[in-house]
Order: C-alpha cells, then sequence, then structure tokens
C-alpha cells in the first residue's frame, strides 16, 4: 500500500480522508450510487437510507464541490487509499483474493480543465498504471473501451495512446454511453487459468462534475471540469 500512496502522492496527488457511509436521500449521492445499484450494501438509519461506498467518488466529489478552484489549480488531483471499500457481489463471484465484497483500493479523482487535457491526464495515468505493473512483476493487458461517438471525434489520438502504450490494445467501441465515462482504459493480469484479473483503471467521467455542481472559474466564467475516475494498482488487499 505505501508503494502505491507514495508513487501517486509523487505524481502529485493529494491525500484525503473521506467517509464510508453516505446518505442515499442526496440527490448527486443517489444518482451516483444507482449506475451500481446490485453492487451495494444499502441498509436504514433511522428515517434515511444509507449507504457503504464502493469506491472513494461521493466524499472527494464532495470535496471538490466546497473547493474555490481555479483554472490554474488544474490538473486537480484528490486521492485516497480507501480502507475500506464494500461491494455486495453475488454469490459464486467471490474469489480468493481477486474478488471481494470488503477491500482496500487507491482511488484518485482528477479535475481537468476541459476534454484536451482530460485526454492528456488518461494517457499519463494509463502509462503510470503500466509502471506499477513493471514494479509488480505483472503482465497487463489494456482493454480500451469507449463510445462510437468518442472514438470518431478522436480516433487520431486513440490511435496515439495505443501507439504510446507500446502493446496490443483490445479496443472496444460501444453504440452509445451508459455510464458516467465516456472513455477508459483497463488494465488485467491473466492468471494461470487463462482468466484475466483485472487491476489499474483510468476513466473520462462527463457527467460527475455537473451533477455534484463541481466548478472552477476561469476569472470570468466557472466550468464544469471533466473528472478522470484513477486505480494505479486495482484493489490490494482485504
Amino acid at each position: 500500500m505505501r508503494y502505491v500512496s507514495d508513487l501517486v502522492v509523487d505524481d502529485g496527488g493529494m491525500p484525503v480522508e473521506t467517509p464510508i457511509m453516505y446518505d442515499l436521500g442526496a440527490r448527486p449521492i443517489r444518482e451516483h450510487a444507482e449506475k451500481f445499484g446490485e453492487r451495494q450494501y444499502r441498509f436504514e438509519s433511522g428515517d434515511r437510507r444509507m449507504m457503504l461506498r464502493f469506491a472513494a467518488c461521493f466524499g472527494q466529489f464532495s470535496i471538490m464541490r466546497d473547493m474555490h478552484i481555479s483554472v490554474n489549480d488544474l490538473p486537480l488531483r484528490i486521492y485516497e487509499m480507501s480502507t475500506y471499500s464494500f461491494r455486495r457481489e453475488q454469490r459464486g463471484e467471490v474469489s480468493g483474493l481477486k474478488r471481494q465484497r470488503a477491500f482496500t483500493m487507491p482511488d484518485m479523482h482528477t479535475a481537468t480543465r476541459d476534454a484536451d487535457q482530460a485526454r492528456e491526464e488518461l494517457l499519463r495515468q494509463a502509462k503510470l498504471a503500466l509502471q506499477t505493473g513493471v514494479d509488480l512483476g505483472l503482465n497487463y493487458e489494456a482493454a480500451f473501451r469507449m463510445t462510437k461517438a468518442f472514438y470518431e471525434d478522436n480516433e487520431r489520438w486513440v490511435k496515439t495512446v495505443v501507439s504510446e502504450l507500446d502493446k496490443p490494445v483490445l479496443v472496444e467501441l460501444l453504440p452509445e454511453r451508459h455510464h458516467y465515462w465516456s472513455a477508459k482504459i483497463d488494465f488485467a493480469a491473466i492468471d494461470g487459468l487463462g482468466r484475466p484479473i483485472e487491476n489499474p483503471t483510468v476513466q473520462i467521467d462527463v457527467e460527475s462534475a455537473e451533477r455534484f455542481d463541481i466548478e472552477y472559474t476561469d476569472g470570468a466564467k466557472t466550468h464544469h471540469p471533466p473528472i478522470l475516475h484513477y486505480s494505479p494498482s486495482g484493489e490490494l488487499s482485504a
């Protein structure tokens, strides 16, 4: 855990700590949680409907919302070693140390100025994720997923990313966007039985800044920043 934290902090991540429990009565929390409704531990506390976090998004977005962010602060990277996170995996899905219901995960979110800076950060963070594979002795296979519209608007850049990663990359085009991200790169190690073990991920989120009312100012106007979700190593431990 220290290795990953040092890696991200040295890269500009600002360490924070956020709660593990959130109120689903808050509209932004509820809407973001509904993207992953089948994976949550939900419960009642008095007359409030609550949930345990499955990632550090909720707390880190709330921190960003309450900050006064200038364009000069961007890219703004907020990082947490999220101990603990919880996902209500289905029966039969839990498998040793690969997939658990309670786990620790390094989680960083980066507010960026615009789509150009978001793309720059995605490539930079993807390269850093590959470095964790080198340092930990893992051979990551890469999958680059995006909407068809994103690919059509950024075809030359997508080819540049694949070239920069310097390894075979599976490119998947989705007919339309169903989640908060428009593009993401997932890395997976392959176990002895040929099964993928998902590890790092980096995603361009085009919804959450508006949903959580996260803004930055350029001195004249305010803007909603594209936000990247990033885990440089994926789940670390129970």
